[in-house]
């Protein structure tokens, strides 16, 4: 039954992770980088007043962790002739791209997107359009979230092949 509950939280928290990260990668993160300021302030409103990033961390935080308990667990301690086998090494695969998934989106997306949010904020707050300097800092904070977005969506679906695979 144990086994059962962990592959339930898996699966459902997975799912809403990669399904998010799919959607800002292929959908938000463009419209709000062609909207302009006022892209930024949606940005805003979504890291600063919702629980988004807490969803997205505990989404990919719950798959890593019941991952990591239930390859323990059919491995028998990570048993190295288990990971030899076809399944042990498409698991393996997967797992290892998810967390380096969860390690992109745990630090270089979060800290992009929470630096974007608060400086639009601030810019909106200031009721002026971006200094030059405002606005350097938002195309780098731009294209690392978008470098890091793509790298750590396409690390969740490596993760997802490997395990259908499985």
């Amino acid at each position: 039954m144990f086994m059962v509950a962990l592959y339930f939280v898996h699966i459902i928290a997975g799912i809403f992770w990669a399904g998010t990260a799919l959607f800002l990668t292929g959908f938000l993160h463009p419209a709000v980088n062609s909207a302009g300021p006022a892209g930024g302030a949606v940005m805003n409103k979504l890291v600063t007043e919702t629980r988004f990033s807490l969803a997205m961390s505990t989404g990919g935080g719950l798959t890593v962790l019941t991952g990591l308990v239930m390859s323990w667990l059919v491995s028998r301690g990570f048993s190295a002739a288990w990971f030899a086998s076809t399944h042990g090494m498409l698991i393996g695969v997967g797992g290892a791209a998810g967390l380096l998934a969860a390690i992109v989106g745990f630090t270089s997306t979060k800290g992009a997107n929470q630096r974007l949010g608060l400086l639009a904020g601030e810019i909106q707050a200031g009721g002026q359009p971006p200094s030059t300097a405002q606005q350097a800092v938002m195309e780098a904070l731009k294209r690392k979230m978008r470098k890091s977005s793509v790298a750590g969506t396409l690390l969740i679906l490596v993760a997802i092949i490997c395990m259908a695979l499985a």
